[in-house]
């Protein structure tokens, strides 16, 4: 299963990294007259996920009530910047550099509620130490627009 998963996550990883780039930056021969586009950075889940709280198996499936979901992994991309092929007078798109993915492992835990005795399920995430890959990060040049 954890073989399974990391070849999901490493196929995503790589999809990503290829889609988010976007468009090719243009040439630094010319100005085309386009800018680099902002993108938010974004945490999205990798993998399977499963509920934390109470839980019940009934027949080999689990079943879990009143928690959250868990990942298995949550991978986080930076802001950056991409070509879109927006117009911006004066301007072109070029790569500026690589930025990391952080990559986090999840796992369902207990939060107790103090002095009530009760406890809550949790998913608490922390660093992995895999290489979670990397985006590419463009910026906007100024150049002589060609006439």
């Amino acid at each position: 299963m954890k073989n399974r998963s990391i070849a999901i996550v490493a196929l995503l990883l790589t999809t990503t990294s290829t889609t988010v780039a976007g468009a090719m930056p243009q040439e630094s021969g010319t100005c085309p007259n386009k800018k680099a586009s902002q993108v938010d950075s974004e945490t999205k889940p990798q993998g399977g996920s499963e509920r934390c709280g109470l839980g019940v198996s009934l027949f080999g499936w689990g079943i879990g009530l009143f928690g959250p979901k868990c990942p298995d992994k949550k991978a986080t991309y930076p802001a950056h910047q991409v070509c879109k092929g927006e117009e911006n007078m004066g301007t072109r798109c070029v790569k500026q550099s690589d930025l990391r993915v952080t990559l986090e492992e999840c796992t369902c835990s207990v939060a107790g509620i103090l002095g009530t005795g009760l406890a809550l399920p949790n998913c608490s995430c922390s660093a992995s130490g895999q290489d979670g890959g990397t985006v590419e990060d463009f910026e906007t040049q100024n150049c002589t627009p060609d006439v």
